[in-house]
Parts: C-alpha cells; sequence; structure tokens
C-alpha cells in the first residue's frame, strides 16, 4: 500500500483480497476445445468460460433429446389399451343380451388388462427416459466451466488442446466489488 493508506490505517500493513474467489476446472478428464474468455474480462453467473471435448456425450444428449421429445411409445400403447377397454365393453354389452359367450369376454377382459399394463410400463419408461435426458445433461456439464458468479477473470491457465485432469485449477474468477481490506490491529498502547 502506499504511504498515504498506510497513514489511514495507523501506519499497519494492509491486505486486500476479493469478496469471493473461485478457483475451477473441470469435474472430469478432458481435452480444452475452446476457451471463451480470458485474464481480465468481466463475467457474469453463469457464462460460459471454457469447454472441454464434449462430442461423444453431446451426440448422446441429441439422441435421448429425440427420444423423448415425441412419446410415440406413450401413445401406442393408449390407442392399443383404448381399443382393449372398447371390444372389453361391448363384448359385455353383447353377453349381457346372450350374444356373446363366457370365454370370448373373459379373453377381452385379459386382453383389456394385459393392454392396460403395456400402458403403464410405457409412462413409467418414459419417466425414466426424462430422467435419463436429466442425467445426460449432467453429463455434457461436467465438460464445461462457467463463472459461478459474477466478476472479472483472473487467470486461465490452459490452452485449446491442452489435456487437463479434473482435479487441476484452470480458471480463478474473482469479485472485487466489494473489495476486502484486511489490517492487522496495533499491538502497542500509544
Amino acid at each position: 500500500l502506499t504511504s498515504e493508506l498506510q497513514q489511514q490505517f495507523g501506519g499497519s500493513r494492509a491486505v486486500t483480497r476479493p469478496s469471493q474467489d473461485a478457483f475451477m476446472g473441470f469435474s472430469a478428464p478432458t481435452r480444452v476445445t475452446e476457451v471463451l474468455i480470458r485474464s481480465g474480462l468481466t463475467v457474469k453467473k453463469g457464462d460460459l468460460i471454457m469447454r472441454g471435448d464434449d462430442a461423444e456425450d453431446a451426440a448422446l444428449l441429441k439422441i435421448q433429446e429425440v427420444r423423448v421429445a415425441e412419446p410415440l411409445q406413450v401413445e401406442g400403447a393408449k390407442a392399443s389399451m383404448d381399443l382393449a377397454k372398447l371390444e372389453y365393453d361391448r363384448l359385455r354389452e353383447a353377453f349381457a343380451k346372450n350374444a356373446s359367450g363366457v370365454q370370448e369376454v373373459e379373453r377381452a377382459r385379459l386382453g383389456y388388462e394385459v393392454r392396460r399394463i403395456e400402458y403403464l410400463v410405457a409412462l413409467n419408461q418414459e419417466t425414466q427416459e426424462k430422467l435419463q435426458l436429466d442425467r445426460m445433461r449432467a453429463r455434457v456439464d461436467k465438460f464445461r466451466v462457467r463463472a459461478p458468479f459474477d466478476g472479472i477473470v483472473d487467470t486461465v491457465n490452459a490452452d485449446v488442446g491442452q489435456v487437463v485432469n479434473e482435479n487441476e485449477k484452470i480458471v480463478r474468477v474473482v469479485d472485487i466489488d466489494p473489495l476486502w481490506i484486511d489490517v492487522n490491529a496495533p499491538t502497542d498502547d500509544k
């Protein structure tokens, strides 16, 4: 600090530090494919700073998005269940008028029950596909380094093409608004 600032703090030395400080890296080993921000630039919370090699996981994510976008299995199972229910109801009505046999009605009832179970299985699979989509998004996100808060990029210690491990700290983001100042309290009595 300058002597003028030292005088303001009674001649004591002071240390400044950011109010928020984050050292970051990827959560999985990867090859750096993009560095979008350089040291000294301002970032907003969530801004993409660096991207790792996510090509394989991004392709799997797209496949999963297609699976979830069109719930054809659920629609097909529902239509099949509705048709089986209609046939069962009509055979019961016919049986009530002595126009159908017990075996036909029982077969229709069991057919409907099978289609109902298939529909429930399709709904369960659709739920699992949506959960898998969330899992795939999280997997792709492992290859992204994003700003954890509004601040300034202090250091970027990786270049495109560099292979980094999950425990390497390759980016530092700091928030200096406010800037914290630690001043040692004087110990002598004056």
